[in-house]
């Protein structure tokens, strides 16, 4: 199947756990096979059985669900990140907020403080749950300008490090490079 970010998860577990492979592939790759076909036809029964020709033909690779300790972490990462969002946009508001709006604003600033610092909290204990992820961060932040947020959100993102099999493919995987 296609990835289509978050959308197609729930479909692929099913499948793995019901027993059948299951590959997720990006687009592009099914996009290019279609342009080496000639093909410029697109319907669903058509895209089904480009897919399927492009899986015999290039045989990718098995999907494997995402370990649960990784999906809390990205989650925990994502609200972070939300919540950081939601401050800077009303600090940039409050320059043209009247007075109540200013104070209801700043209000709401304690607020998402207490969540930011709950919530990375919960991620250092996260880290300390599982031994395995915090050997894998302290690996990470031996390497000179890697931080602890920047390894925590590395792990998070890339699911499983030893799903790849070089530096070159986990580059390629980040959009840095080509394969």
């Amino acid at each position: 199947m296609e990835a289509t970010s978050i959308y197609g998860d729930a479909l692929a577990e099913f499948l793995y756990e019901a027993g059948y492979q299951v590959s997720v592939v990006n687009p592009a790759r099914i996009k290019g096979f279609a342009k080496s076909e000639l093909l410029r036809t697109q319907t669903d029964s058509v895209d089904a059985a480009l897919i399927a020709r492009f899986c015999a033909a290039i045989k990718p690779s098995l999907w494997k669900p995402t370990p649960l300790e990784v999906k809390e972490l990205q989650a925990l990462l994502r609200r972070l990140e939300s919540l950081t969002l939601m401050y800077q946009q009303s600090e940039n508001r409050l320059e043209t907020a009247t007075a109540t709006v200013a104070k209801l604003t700043k209000a709401h600033w304690s607020y998402i403080k207490e969540q930011q610092a709950e919530i990375k909290k919960m991620i250092s204990d996260h880290f300390d749950q599982h031994p395995h992820l915090k050997q894998q961060r302290e690996l990470l932040t031996s390497i000179p300008g890697i931080g602890e947020q920047t390894a925590a959100v590395l792990l998070a993102e890339v699911g499983r490090i030893e799903d790849y099999k070089n530096a070159r493919q986990l580059a390629a995987y980040a959009g840095l490079t080509r394969v």
